[in-house]
């Protein structure tokens, strides 16, 4: 019988790097060598017998520290999952398209910015109100995006 390393993965509940690492130290190669995305494949009952009773005492997989890996990693991703669940962590894509929306918060609001200045410094005379006058809706502009995110163009002035 013939098996990948996906196969092998799949019968003892080891990981691919550490199957590669016993069939190496074993020196076992693959009866049919992968390609152009086909699987290795081995003898099956020579790759089990090189896993489970290596020749060399380094090669040799010890069940109690794969077991502590698996439980690890089963611990991990209970952890990971409490976190999402407690709103810790968010998939990348909804970070992304958050952070997008702000973006266009901040577009918007600044593009207005000089249709609104327009008119408003028709009104000062000198320099230093007109650049007191920027310097307010400018920062005007900034707190309601700090405060308000996404939904900042709600509450700025009209």
């Amino acid at each position: 019988m013939k098996a990948s390393y996906a196969d092998l993965s799949r019968m003892t509940g080891i990981s691919y790097k550490t199957l590669k690492k016993a069939l190496d130290a074993a020196g076992i190669e693959p009866i049919e060598a992968g390609g152009q995305g086909k699987a290795h494949l081995f003898d099956c009952a020579g790759a089990l017998e090189a896993i489970y009773n290596p020749t060399d005492d380094r090669a040799a997989l010890d069940l109690n520290t794969e077991r502590a890996r698996l439980a690890k990693e089963q611990a991990d991703e209970k952890a990971m999952k409490n976190a999402i669940l407690r709103g810790e962590l968010m998939p990348i894509d909804e970070i992304r398209d958050q952070w997008a929306r702000i973006a266009i918060g901040i577009r918007i609001n600044f593009l207005a910015l000089p249709s609104r200045l327009a008119q408003m410094l028709e009104t000062v005379s000198t320099p230093t109100e007109r650049r007191a006058m920027i310097d307010n809706e400018i920062k005007t502009i900034l707190t309601a995006l700090a405060d308000h995110g996404e939904n900042a163009a709600d509450h700025l002035p009209k």
